[in-house]
């Protein structure tokens, strides 16, 4: 019996293997790319930034990504057209070679398997850690701007393992998402709402949508001015924050995606039925 795979989280990504993906330009979904050059630069003393344009083969337009892996590449058509290894696969230097007439061991480059921690190999997404356009065109479009840019930007920190900024920019998309919402700062009062029962109050009004879902949001703890500020909060884990971003895109996929694609489905359906024949009734049968 044949296992069929669920890979549709795919098309959320850039690469989806080592010649399609996902343009960010053109919105074509697994079309043909071509690496069309690459490089290095030194960030530090001690670190080496390998950089990678690529071009979509539709749209012709070229994006730019950073990974601090060397990245194993194929030749494809003229001088420097390449494509990605896939799965990917780092080159690394090995100086265990013996050294040549007294000379110091000169090293090679090796290939090396790029895994996570379970031992399955990464993603291509996985090995960037920047990427322009950046990753938050990813987020659907139809979500409001001012909570798709801090959740995005949340996103690309926490690639870099910059959690002070991902958790600000989950915190700041939080925060957007409720004032979107016209989710009240304050009661009738003026004093101000405490975030949890703000939370209950979203999820009050989106019934249709998982309860645990906001329940989860509750964690993010949302400061209290409009404008994201240092304040005392301490920052999530890289583990929580992937499972936080992974709920606020949850929940805004639900509340801002799920009714427009219900949408045009009952508008095509409609369509189509306007251009049916109509069923004949009993009585002219």
């Amino acid at each position: 019996m044949t296992t069929s795979f669920d890979r549709s989280d795919m098309d959320k990504q850039y690469f989806i293997d080592g010649s399609t993906y996902n343009c960010p330009f053109c919105k074509r979904r697994h079309i043909k790319y071509r690496i069309t050059d690459y490089g290095s630069y030194d960030s530090s003393n001690t670190k080496t930034v390998y950089f990678y344009l690529v071009r979509c083969e539709d749209c012709h337009k070229t994006s730019f990504h950073l990974s601090k892996y060397e990245l194993k590449t194929h030749d494809w058509g003229s001088y420097r057209e390449k494509t990605f290894a896939y799965p990917p696969i780092e080159l690394v230097l090995d100086f265990s070679g013996q050294p040549f007439s007294g000379q110091s061991n000169r090293p090679t480059k090796i290939e090396k398997d790029i895994l996570n921690e379970n031992g399955s190999p990464k993603e291509l997404d996985d090995i960037f850690f920047y990427s322009q356009p950046t990753s938050f065109f990813t987020i659907d479009e139809r979500i409001p701007k001012t909570i798709r840019e801090p959740l995005g930007e949340s996103e690309i920190s926490l690639k870099t393992n910059l959690l002070t900024g991902a958790s600000g920019g989950l915190r700041k998309a939080i925060y957007k998402l409720l004032k979107h919402e016209k989710i009240p700062e304050v009661d009738s009062q003026n004093a101000f709402i405490p975030h949890d029962e703000r939370v209950d109050q979203l999820k009050n009004k989106y019934t249709k949508i998982e309860a645990d879902l906001f329940d989860e949001l509750k964690a993010v703890h949302i400061l209290t001015s409009q404008e994201l500020h240092e304040n005392d909060w301490e920052d999530f884990d890289a583990p929580t924050l992937r499972f936080l971003i992974g709920v606020a895109n949850e929940i805004l996929a639900e509340i801002y995606v799920t009714p427009h694609e219900t949408k045009k489905r009952r508008e095509k359906i409609a369509a189509l039925k306007s251009q049916a024949k109509p069923k004949k009734s009993q009585k002219d049968g």
